[in-house]
């Protein structure tokens, strides 16, 4: 039953393959030639493989190619239609661009658009040529294009490290998303300086002066080496969609990816940090998932689960949350969806025959993937922030609950003993197993399960002959007890374990709907200062909380006025705070442990390259920074 539950197919999966052959059938496919630097080759790639498409019987439009006066790219060109340029200055004095409205309408079969990155003139419909692209691939037009890495904006920050200089032209990653196929043009870096130095990437002076500033060569080899990996990555991606539609559990080790399962545990931090030595070792990426089951967790142990998925995200970590019982089956799953090569788990500290641990049930079930069990060390005791404020469910007294319960089993046994003449003691019966179930919409499963012994109990001592005993005289009696007992605490239990699952599942739906509402408000958005103004309102909406939002200037340290969109404006000694979180990368303010007796809690908008700015999260008096309001707020 198990094997053919796995055989499956997964409908979020068919659903996005559907969606995406859908679009494809009607969009236009987008080859992008991608190379380290200047002068490698992309745009002479690009025209032999237009002449080919041409020979083929496919009409072939040159829409705009920049030769820089290199004469065997020139070459290439002869036999290819080419699209007029559009003069944008004042009476057609101004620079070349690229005529959008007429290529839409000669309507070519490929077009070639060279220098994706280039930003159009003023007055042009759009800013940036990358826009003219999309929308010659929502008209179904194929387009190849040129693109060199230090363009792509997750990679701006690296390449300004590296080489000290400011890329102002950039394309946004998603574009590369949109693309059928990303094509490597490499050059050896020593074959590059030869070019350079021949005048076939750069003449005269312009030539010398690239020598000497971009075109070193620690600069062109750690380009070089950005432009493979990020290649490697995106087929690394295509791969996963294709074992994904494909339905594939098992793992094709092409590149390592490590996953380590975390839980509330006190060697989680240690368990993070090992695995972090080992995916640097490897150079490749990790993974670090929690299993949340229907086990609410005690305030102490979110304050530790919460510290280690902020110690995995500050290391670098891709963290994910699923759901499930059965942590050993859901981080399978979650591996072999993501090609995991290898997961990290804890050494058990005893073994005991009668209940076997994570890792041999890791082990026994991996199949392809390889489990390393390792020794983690235990960390610190963790303890609340100063100023910390327990939700009002902390504050609930346990007691309540034992005390429904008890006083529900004794009405049903007051009521039963007035009923047992009329309708018979299995009725009665009946009757607290309905009791039992109820509860567990409302009552915690301590008192569930109480309520179900004492169900069971009660049934034999008040209405089973003889009765004010505990001793059964019928057989079926005897067999109608034992079933009685079974049923009600599974009942109970599973009742309990349904009602915390929905919980779960309707607040992980907000959240959802919620981060959709975020990012469509705040990137998708024509005015930006209003699109951000819609994302903090429904982060206050669902925290009920006011957020203030600080970004980075271009020489990248930290503004000193909150944004237009804020909701609050800190006070001056907020800001210290404020540089403290951008600065660290790290949470501090109020309900942490830096300066806890801040307004606010502010965290750091770090991506996984770079780091944005901070937001600050003003909770209203009384309402605590939980676990979950964490995880959302991160999220």
């Amino acid at each position: 039953m198990n094997d053919d539950a796995d055989d499956r197919p997964d409908p979020d999966a068919l659903l996005a393959q559907l969606h995406e052959e859908d679009h494809a059938s009607k969009a236009g496919r987008l080859h992008i030639y991608l190379g380290m630097c200047p002068g490698v080759g992309k745009t002479f790639a690009m025209l032999q493989a237009a002449r080919q498409q041409q020979k083929e019987g496919r009409k072939v439009l040159a829409g705009v190619i920049e030769t820089h006066g290199r004469a065997e790219t020139a070459a290439l060109l002869e036999g290819l239609e080419r699209l007029p340029l559009r003069h944008s200055g004042p009476s057609g004095a101004g620079g070349g661009e690229f005529d959008l409205d007429a290529a839409l309408r000669l309507k070519p079969d490929l077009i070639l658009v060279d220098e994706l990155a280039h930003t159009n003139a003023p007055g042009s419909r759009h800013a940036k040529r990358y826009q003219d692209v999309l929308e010659l691939l929502d008209m179904g037009i194929n387009v190849l294009t040129t693109l060199n890495v230090q363009h792509i904006e997750s990679q701006v920050d690296i390449v300004q490290q590296i080489t000290g200089i400011t890329i102002q032209e950039r394309v946004p990653d998603s574009i590369l998303d949109r693309a059928h196929e990303i094509q490597l043009i490499d050059l050896g870096v020593e074959k590059l300086l030869e070019r350079l130095t021949a005048g076939k990437i750069y003449l005269g002076d312009r030539a010398d002066t690239a020598a000497r500033n971009f075109f070193k060569e620690s600069n062109l080899t750690a380009l070089r080496e950005m432009a493979l990996r990020f290649t490697a990555e995106q087929v690394d991606r295509d791969l996963e969609d294709i074992r994904r539609f494909k339905r594939i559990s098992s793992a094709w080790k092409t590149n390592s990816r490590l996953l380590v399962g975390i839980g509330p545990s006190p060697y989680a931090e240690s368990l993070i940090r090992w695995t972090r030595r080992a995916a640097a070792r490897l150079g490749c990426p990790w993974l670090v998932v929690w299993v949340e089951g229907s086990r609410q967790l005690s305030p102490a142990d979110q304050d530790r689960l919460g510290a280690s998925l902020a110690l995995a995200r500050q290391l670098g970590a891709e963290v994910i949350s699923v759901t499930g019982e059965n942590v050993a089956a859901a981080l399978l799953q979650l591996a072999r969806e993501r090609n995991v090569s290898q997961m990290v788990v804890g050494k058990p500290d005893q073994r005991r025959w009668w209940r076997r641990s994570l890792a041999d049930h890791l082990i026994d079930e991996s199949g392809d993937i390889d489990v390393c069990a390792v020794r983690p060390l235990p960390g610190p005791a963790s303890k609340k922030p100063d100023g910390a404020v327990t939700s009002p469910e902390e504050d609930t007294p346990a007691v309540l609950s034992y005390s429904m319960a008890l006083a529900i089993t004794f009405l049903i046994v007051t009521l039963g003993t007035g009923l047992l003449p009329y309708t018979g003691y299995v009725f009665i019966g009946l009757t607290f197993l309905l009791v039992v179930t109820l509860a567990g919409l409302w009552l915690r499963r301590g008192p569930v399960l109480l309520m179900a012994a004492l169900s069971a109990l009660s049934w034999n001592f008040f209405f089973i002959e003889p009765r004010f005993t505990f001793f059964i005289g019928k057989l079926q009696d005897m067999f109608m007890f034992g079933l009685f007992f079974i049923v009600a605490l599974s009942m109970g239990n599973l009742t309990t374990r349904l009602r915390q699952r929905e919980k779960a599942e309707t607040q992980r739906r907000k959240l959802t709907a919620a981060l959709l509402r975020v990012t469509q408000s705040a990137a998708l958005s024509a005015e930006p200062i209003k699109g951000l103004s819609e994302a903090i309102r429904t982060i206050n909406e669902v925290l009920h909380a006011e957020c203030c939002l600080v970004t980075r200037n271009e020489d990248h340290v930290l503004d000193s006025s909150a944004h237009p969109a804020s909701t609050f404006k800190p006070p001056p000694k907020e800001w210290g705070v404020a540089s403290w979180s951008y600065q660290n990368r790290k949470p501090a303010g109020r309900f942490t442990d830096t300066l806890p007796q801040s307004f606010a809690t502010w965290f750091p908008l770090q991506t996984s390259t770079a780091i944005m700015g901070v937001i600050g999260i003003r909770l209203a008096d009384g309402v605590g920074l939980d676990f979950g309001k964490r995880q959302a707020i991160e999220a």
